[in-house]
């Protein structure tokens, strides 16, 4: 916060404060109170110590403190303007000793400058100038440009009361620094200094009435009233000087209301002086003693101040015009025995020569004699032919004071004035004319007439000159006057001006602000997509923006004669859903044949506007347009007659049209809504036809095993039976042990063997048959060979190979191998359906679930696989590596989709030819509490330059006709639904990894 901010600021900082409540930040009300502080001392106090209380509450860290030492300043700069300079210097130390400790150099600056009315007011010159050089130092490393302005004018206006010339010249270099203009407080001392230059070094009037005039409207306008106050004393000392004593007046009494504003008791008493002088001048002498024996009943307090020196000259002054010597001399030594280090040396030479002529008149010449001298020394040294042309006027009339007539003292006397005469003609100074009649009564005293005489037309030369100059002034103050009347018309003129543009401004920011609000309000709305939320959404904003007892939405039938109410609200409860009649006199009827808000005024006991609910005076009617397509009718209804004016119907018709395009919204997202679900369900019939041909053809490969495998077991099994009793008959007792062990070697399962395996087997059969003299051995091998005999089994053979059926024994054992064997063949591809049937029951079970649930991934893969084993065995090696379960909380049937979906791609991407890799891993590092499924092929890969477009609905790389392009993106909807995520890796050649991952069941990746 600046020193001084603009009042638009700090009544924007009130405006959010209040808003705000009980919840307003710290910050703020320590702000405020630091702007208070001049504008309203008292508030700003009160304000200081309930926060300190709050601070002290909230610990002691950086902020509490640098808010402590703020309030702390605020505390001092009001206890130095209400004179409690000893009090607040304790207080003022501890501030800077905070700021300082905090590093702040905003601080820091803003104690010192707070700092030069303190050291003024205890009356330590030496300090007071040095506060602003050490203001200026802090601001330079805090970057802020007024401030830095704001001390360095201090230190100018300090420097023009010293050395006019030195000063001018400061301020002629800080008015060419470049840079960033200041703000408005240093603005008002920037055109204070102004004023003092064109005062001090001969500007015009106009001039010195602009500045003065703009540096206290500037010091206003942002509620430093100290310096207002003190500015505006010096505009009233302007008026006096060119002899319009009147606006001197007025300019002093507006000082002293802003000083007794501020509490300021310096700038008071500067008003009271400065009233004081304007109704001296204006000859009301006793008004004037009791307006400076007011300001030197102030000063009592600041007894060390500058000012108080000055109040008790002119006061000294005037008891000495008024004949009371007595009075005037004690005024006089009061000021002359003040500090050295707080008298101005023009007071300290208006003392001196006052007490010279106070003696005087009292007949104390030695007194008299010793002051006079002094005040000619003063002068003397100082180099000011003023002061020095005044001593010596009055070391002349010392010796004929009091009305002495010895003509030894008129002797001094007149040798006196012919040193002051000489003087007055070496510095080019005019002599007073009272001097001059004083003289010309002397030299007729001593007999000199024609002295005399010259003397005295001299004198009246001079008091004509005087009066030329009197009236040169008034002429001038005359135009001053003028221009003043013309600044107020056209100060009045830029206030109704002002005010206009205020007006317009604050129509112009209501407007923008429910624009702004509307423009929220209407976000809100449509970002709705559901026909519940978007009613329930704008009842709440007609609720809270109007005068809303009952709020209705419609939908019309495509006759437009029935309105259906879908949403209605009366005082807070809701309606039942009714269907009423639309008359083409109804409002609502106008409301749709205009295309546009109708507003009706209904007498009381008219009824409602639906049967059953209160009376309603004032009825709104909107129509909910898109276009050229009528979404609805909207209405709210008031018990109140004129509910509704411009600004309400303005915001009603905005709402209808929000309401409008959120309810078009909620359309288009219902249809998109249907339309996905259809693409979804034909993506899942699409990837459930693909499972279904798998399977079909997975089922079609065993049955027809069984059924072949069937039709030959008939075949051997009749052949076997035909042969077989007259087989068994013919059997000796030692020839059926061996038959029971043959149908037991039979039975057994028997290895499938390869070509060269087989050949070399009936080999070895064809060597042991033809050692134990078999004829035919090498065919009758073959035959034992087909039935599953091996060598070793030989020796339980040997008893029949002598048996002269052995052919019929081998051609039975032939048959009843193939129906064993063929047998088997069945029970494998039963075992084979059963598993395929299995998996589509598994995926069949898994239905839709609304709620997730907890499932296994390795499951939930291995059901896929199997349905795809038909796809996978012809051609693709496929590679499992499951680290683990992969227990997750999921949908099983959307999981499926997945698998389904980057399996099938894979193995198409691979033409159904190469290795397929599927992996559960548990995720680590930043995928920690994750399982991370990779399903793998190497196949042709993906492009790089669209691999950022694969998950984008309709995109598809296959030919037309053979994808719909939404396979990826439902992928991709629903990992993301499980709150997972999956990416591609992919090199063209060698194939691509898409990996899912997924959160694991709570936390935990077994």
């Amino acid at each position: 916060m600046p020193l001084f901010a603009s009042n638009e600021v700090v009544a924007a900082l009130e405006a959010r404060i209040h808003n705000a409540g009980d919840h307003a930040a710290l910050s703020d009300l320590v702000d405020l109170a630091w702007q208070r502080r001049q504008r309203d001392p008292d508030r700003a106090c009160q304000m200081t110590e309930a926060l300190q209380e709050r601070l002290n509450l909230q610990g002691d860290g950086p902020e509490s403190q640098r808010a402590s030492a703020r309030l702390a300043l605020v505390r001092v700069d009001v206890m130095a303007r209400r004179a409690s300079c000893e009090a607040a210097l304790p207080l003022w130390q501890e501030a800077l000793a905070a700021f300082e400790a905090l590093q702040d150099p905003i601080g820091i600056g803003d104690a010192h400058f707070v700092a030069i009315g303190l050291w003024r007011n205890l009356g330590n010159a030496a300090l007071s100038d040095q506060a602003p050089s050490l203001a200026l130092s802090a601001y330079l490393k805090s970057g802020d440009v007024t401030r830095q302005w704001a001390a360095r004018a201090v230190e100018i206006i300090d420097l023009l009361f010293a050395y006019p010339k030195q000063g001018q010249t400061e301020l002629d270099a800080l008015l060419r620094q470049e840079g960033p203009r200041p703000g408005i407080y240093a603005q008002a001392l920037v055109a204070q200094c102004r004023h003092l230059v064109a005062t001090m070094l001969g500007g015009s009037s106009a001039e010195c009435l602009r500045l003065g005039q703009q540096s206290v409207d500037d010091a206003l306008g942002c509620g430093a009233l100290e310096t207002a106050a003190t500015h505006a004393t010096a505009l009233a000392e302007f008026f006096r000087g060119i002899g319009d004593t009147h606006l001197s007046l007025d300019w002093a009494q507006k000082a002293l209301h802003w000083a007794e504003t501020s509490q300021s008791v310096l700038a008071q008493a500067m008003a009271m002086g400065e009233i004081a002088n304007s109704l001296l001048q204006l000859g009301q002498r006793v008004e004037a003693k009791d307006w400076r024996g007011r300001a030197l009943k102030l000063l009592a307090a600041l007894p060390h101040s500058t000012m108080a020196c000055e109040l008790l000259n002119d006061a000294a002054s005037q008891a000495e015009l008024e004949g009371d010597h007595d009075q005037a001399l004690t005024w006089f030594s009061q000021a002359v025995q003040m500090p050295e280090r707080v008298r101005l040396l023009e007071n300290v030479f208006r003392s001196c020569n006052g007490l010279a002529c106070v003696h005087g008149r009292l007949g104390d010449k030695d007194q008299a004699l010793g002051w006079a001298e002094e005040a000619l020394s003063l002068a003397q040294d100082q180099g000011n032919p003023r002061w020095a042309l005044t001593a010596m006027c009055t070391l002349a009339e010392l010796p004929v004071a009091g009305g002495s007539s010895d003509p030894l003292a008129r002797a001094q006397a007149l040798q006196g004035f012919d040193r002051a005469h000489a003087y007055a003609n070496e510095t080019a100074q005019g002599l007073p004319p009272p001097f001059l009649q004083w003289a010309a009564g002397l030299q007729a005293q001593e007999g000199r007439f024609e002295q005399a005489h010259r003397l005295m037309r001299w004198a009246i030369q001079s008091r004509g000159h005087q009066r030329s100059e009197e009236s040169a002034k008034q002429a001038a103050a005359l135009r001053v006057r003028q221009e003043v009347e013309s600044l107020q018309r056209e100060a009045e003129a830029l206030r109704r001006q002002h005010e206009v543009e205020a007006a317009r401004s604050s129509t112009l920011a209501q407007a923008l602000s429910t624009l702004e609000d509307m423009g929220a309000i209407g976000r809100e709305i449509t970002r709705h997509l559901d026909f519940e939320a978007v009613f329930t959404t704008l009842y709440e904003h007609v609720h809270g923006l109007m005068d809303a007892y009952s709020f209705d939405v419609y939908f019309v039938n495509d006759a437009r004669t029935t309105r259906t109410l879908v949403f209605g609200m009366e005082g807070g409860e809701r309606y039942p859903v009714i269907t009423l009649s639309l008359d083409p006199g109804h409002p609502g009827h106008r409301c749709i044949v205009e295309n546009q808000a109708v507003l009706e005024e209904f007498e009381p006991n008219s009824g409602g506007n639906i049967p059953g609910t209160a009376d309603s005076l004032s009825v709104l009617y909107g129509p909910m347009t898109a276009g050229d397509r009528l979404l609805g009718i909207m209405s709210i209804q008031s018990p109140r007659a004129h509910a509704y004016g411009k600004r309400e119907v303005a915001i009603f018709k905005s709402l209808c049209a929000y309401g409008a395009i959120a309810l078009a919204n909620a359309e288009t997202y219902q249809a998109l809504q249907q339309a996905q679900a259809s693409m979804v369900q034909q993506e899942k019939m699409a990837s459930l036809g693909q499972l279904v041909a798998n399977v079909a053809h997975e089922i079609n490969t065993p049955i027809g095993a069984i059924k072949s495998s069937g039709q030959s077991i008939a075949e051997s099994l009749v052949q076997a039976l035909d042969e077989m009793p007259a087989l068994l008959l013919s059997l000796s007792p030692d020839e059926m042990p061996a038959v029971l062990e043959l149908r037991h070697l039979l039975r057994r399962p028997a290895p499938m063997l390869s070509s060269r395996e087989e050949r070399a087997l009936v080999r070895d059969v064809t060597s042991v048959l033809e050692a134990h003299g078999v004829p035919d051995a090498r065919a009758r091998a073959a035959t034992l060979v087909d039935c599953r005999f091996t060598t070793a089994d030989l020796p339980v053979l040997v008893p029949l190979l002598a048996n002269p059926r052995l052919d019929t024994i081998l051609r039975v054992s032939h048959n009843l191998a193939l129906a064993f064997n063929n047998a088997a063949n069945i029970n494998t591809a039963v075992a084979t359906v059963s598993r395929i049937v299995f998996a589509l029951k598994t995926y069949a079970r898994q239905g839709h679930s609304e709620e997730a649930v907890p499932m296994n991934l390795r499951e939930s893969l291995e059901t896929v696989l199997t349905l795809y084993s038909s796809k996978i065995k012809h051609g693709t090696e496929l590679v499992c590596q499951f680290d683990c379960e992969g227990r997750i909380q999921g949908f099983p049937d959307e999981l499926s989709q997945v698998w389904t979906n980057l399996i099938q791609n894979a193995l198409q991407a691979m033409n159904f030819s190469g290795t397929l890799s599927v992996t559960i891993a548990r995720g680590e590092g930043e995928l920690g509490g994750h399982h991370v499924v990779s399903i793998c092929d190497t196949g042709c890969g993906i492009p790089s330059e669209i691999q950022s477009r694969i998950f984008e609905p309709f995109f598809t790389t296959k030919p037309a006709g053979e994808g719909s392009g939404l396979g990826l993106d439902i992928v991709k909807k629903i990992v993301e639904k499980h709150q997972g995520r999956i990416g591609l890796e992919s090199v063209v050649g060698e194939g691509s990894t898409f990996r899912v991952v997924l959160p694991a069941l709570g936390g935990q990746t077994g």
